[in-house]
């Protein structure tokens, strides 16, 4: 879990310096934007994750005695976040260019 946490804050940090070296007069709006999307996806985990494993059967308040179903249940929830993870990385990969000055307002 620590070494997760860990690599979570190298790629949080390394965020917002894209942010920065993209959009240099636009950051803030743009952090704005970003960090409303991430709490809206955070907010809406928890609900997703109750659906899962409430359709796959599994006892309310974390009780032991899960069966199969509650343990494939929770790697559909695993999955489902390397998914997005995977997703998101691909599409920042695929249309992140840093060589335009976009970001830049002219000097007047």
């Amino acid at each position: 879990m620590n070494v997760a946490q860990g690599i979570q804050g190298v790629s949080v940090i390394g965020s917002f310096l894209v942010m920065v070296d993209l959009f240099p007069s636009f950051t803030s709006s743009i952090m704005g934007i970003d960090n409303t999307i991430c709490q809206c996806s955070g907010a809406l985990a928890p609900l997703l994750t109750g659906v899962l494993l409430d359709r796959a059967g599994c006892p309310k308040g974390g009780a032991t005695g899960a069966d199969e179903s509650c343990v494939a249940a929770w790697y559909m929830v695993f999955y489902i976040a390397a998914a997005i993870y995977l997703v998101a990385t691909l599409v920042f990969l695929a249309l992140t260019q840093c060589d335009s000055a976009y970001g830049r307002l002219k000097a007047s």
